[in-house]
């Protein structure tokens, strides 16, 4: 189906030489919310991972996992129908640091609830957490100019598929082997806390990089 409604698609790649790609530099203030964005997306994928190892860990049914998943998908539509409105209304800036937020509570709620239905509900938190951070990124690269973009999104999906795999799968598995998925959960979710505290109050390199000319 996506071959066939690929060719209603209009073509608008830009292609940007060698020369102009030198003259033109992204922000230092977009590398920093990239590593930011990295990692957070990096510790959250932790629990897409290693969540069937903690169901079978505690024995539960094994449709848990499968059931989770799809749950969690599903919470992503209700963010995806509205998120225009609610940059207009909430501004880039704290939709971003509220994406951030939901991630390191539910990596620590997740350990801390035992009960599989309540799990369940937990998880469905997921439609505040990777979906707001990728969206606001993107949000944040369609402002640039036309030339930067392309680049832009390519740091932005090597980031992601690069530093934030090795954060949740390679790092979080040794932590995981030595420490136990439970304590891997929690010590991730304070990363995540401590890197949204970080951004709100102390790094304000990124405020012009975020603000929406409402001032938010």
């Amino acid at each position: 189906m996506v071959y066939l409604l690929s060719w209603k698609l209009e073509d608008e790649s830009i292609f940007v030489d060698k020369a102009e790609k030198r003259r033109e530099r992204l922000p230092a203030a977009f590398w920093f919310m990239l590593a930011v964005v990295a990692v957070i997306i990096g510790v959250n994928n932790f629990n897409f991972i290693f969540l069937p190892v903690l169901a079978k860990i505690r024995e539960y049914d094994i449709s848990f996992s499968g059931f989770s998943f799809s749950l969690m998908a599903a919470s992503e539509i209700p963010f995806l129908i509205f998120a225009d409105r609610m940059i207009e209304r909430i501004g880039v800036r704290h939709l971003l640091m509220s994406g951030m937020l939901v991630v390191g509570l539910r990596l620590i709620l997740v350990p801390m609830i035992v009960a599989q239905h309540v799990l369940i509900f937990v998880q469905m938190m997921h439609g505040w957490t990777y979906i707001v951070v990728y969206y606001c990124a993107m949000h944040v690269i369609r402002r640039f100019d036309v030339k930067l973009q392309n680049v832009a999104q390519a740091a932005l999906w090597t980031s992601i598929q690069g530093l934030g795999a090795i954060v949740g799968s390679f790092i979080g598995g040794s932590l995981a082997e030595r420490l136990g998925v439970s304590s891997t959960y929690f010590i991730f979710g304070i990363i995540a806390l401590i890197l949204t505290f970080f951004v709100f109050f102390v790094a304000r390199v990124w405020n012009d990089l975020l603000a929406d000319g409402s001032g938010r």
